[in-house]
């Protein structure tokens, strides 16, 4: 009796693809913070939450890309190369620390205003891009004459418009916008359900939040079948991570 050739069955049954239905779950990153341990020191802003319900054909190619300047990255899943969904990172706090000469002592926040939430949601208005990287801080120091620093806020990565003025001025105190999401379907056609790009696979918004998130960013992506799941993560040192994911994998999950 000849023994059945499962390579080549596998390989005709990948080509095909068969449908599978799952979610995905976006967490942008919270933000970035100059000081983390001066009392009254302004927080900065937690990272927004989208997730969505996605029907798509098992030989197609998922990819979870996490980035935007280290803090106040947004997370993203995209399928064949086409983004799907972003959630947008926090933006960063604004402040004026002063301290003691010399050296960093007794150092305290003279004023300051809390970094931007990242937003889930959907937009339409994105101009044709999606996600985008945000904005870095601008800041101008005193040393050594009188331990003072002025910072003013970065934005918070996510899908744009992130905002309209720019606050690289060292002197502005202006925080940093949190970074915005958004979910494809509703950038193609205007409505919270339906068909991706060209037939790349159909969407249901499933629901958000704006400032859920002040650890690093993650995608966590389950099985609507067997309700199991994998979480792809940010490192814990908030650099950009990047990850292919057979969709074919979610199978098994």
């Amino acid at each position: 009796m000849t023994p059945l050739n499962f390579g080549l069955a596998k390989t005709l049954f990948d080509y095909s693809g068969i449908p599978i239905t799952f979610t995905v779950e976006t967490f942008g990153a919270g933000g970035a913070i100059e000081f983390g341990n001066i009392l009254n020191y302004p927080r900065y802003g937690y990272g927004g939450y989208n997730k969505v319900s996605i029907t798509a054909l098992s030989n197609q190619i998922g990819y979870v890309q996490i980035s935007g300047s280290g803090r106040r990255c947004y997370s993203s899943f995209y399928i064949d190369g086409q983004w799907i969904v972003v959630a947008g990172g926090g933006g960063e706090p604004a402040s004026n620390v002063r301290w003691t000469i010399p050296g960093f002592n007794d150092a305290y926040t003279v004023s300051g205003s809390n970094g931007g939430d990242g937003e889930g949601g959907y937009n339409q208005s994105v101009n044709g891009n999606g996600p985008r990287d945000g904005a870095g801080e601008g800041y101008r120091d005193s040393l050594p004459g009188s331990g003072e620093w002025w910072v003013s806020g970065g934005y918070g990565s996510g899908a744009p418009p992130l905002a309209t003025t720019n606050p690289n001025s060292g002197y502005s105190l202006v925080p940093g916008p949190g970074g915005k999401g958004n979910i494809r379907c509703y950038y193609d056609n205007g409505v919270t359900s339906g068909i991706v790009g060209s037939n790349i696979c159909t969407m249901s918004f499933v629901t958000s939040g704006t400032g859920v998130n002040d650890g690093p960013a993650k995608v966590v992506i389950t099985n609507s079948l067997t309700g199991r799941s994998q979480t792809y993560s940010q490192p814990s040192n908030y650099n950009d991570a990047y990850y292919n994911i057979p969709l074919s994998n979610i199978i098994a999950y």
